[in-house]
């Protein structure tokens, strides 16, 4: 009899082992998958980045449009086009400029300075999305610094939409935009030291 319960108790033992053994091999298959491609180049492309595609372009084209006054936009593919025309399966950059180059390249410091921005908040909004955490936080740090005189007044315009919802943290040095802040930080820089020297509501 207690050899029949110990043969019973080991075939129990032996069929909950293999059930494990079954799972684990599944479990280390998925992670063999997203290790080798779904993490992979060609993975983030297919399973992360394309299904997203159609919002990022949307939040980035119009917050383009806004900083560019209407003549600049920027899209994400997922195909780029070489310089001898080949199509290749890789993340590429749509730039519409109706003012000049639509290759990006071809496009100035300032303007490419908005498509960055453009972009930026775009993935800041799927992030939150995603995440299903408030990521109300965006630091800029000096990415206005080649803008052009006649693009300051929209993009100052443009960071107090987006204060509205979002904490702004922006370097700046041009008068137009640090108009656009509610709180002025300055920070001096001595023998290659950087101090804050002075922080208050702006007047």
């Amino acid at each position: 009899g207690e050899y029949l319960a110990a043969v019973s108790t080991a075939a129990r033992h032996y069929q909950t082992y293999a059930r494990q053994r079954v799972e684990l091999v599944a479990r280390l298959a998925a992670v063999e998958f997203w290790k080798d491609e779904g993490f992979g180049k060609a993975g983030v492309r297919a399973y992360h980045l394309e299904p997203v595609l159609p919002f990022l372009n949307e939040r980035m084209s119009a917050d383009a449009l806004e900083l560019s006054g209407g003549t600049h936009s920027v899209a994400l593919t997922g195909t780029s086009t070489t310089g001898a025309g080949d199509v290749r399966e890789k993340i590429g950059v749509v730039i519409t400029n109706a003012e000049g180059c639509d290759r990006l390249e071809g496009n100035s410091s300032g303007e490419k300075a908005c498509y960055d921005i453009a972009v930026a908040v775009a993935f800041n909004a799927w992030a939150r999305l995603r995440a299903g955490v408030c990521l109300d936080t965006i630091f800029v740090d000096e990415v206005f610094a080649h803008l052009h005189p006649s693009r300051l007044q929209r993009t100052a315009a443009y960071l107090r939409r987006l204060a509205q919802t979002t904490q702004v943290f922006f370097a700046a040095h041009q008068q137009e935009l640090l108009e656009a802040a509610d709180v002025l930080i300055t920070v001096e820089k001595t023998d290659g030291v950087s101090r804050i020297r002075g922080e208050g509501a702006r007047e």
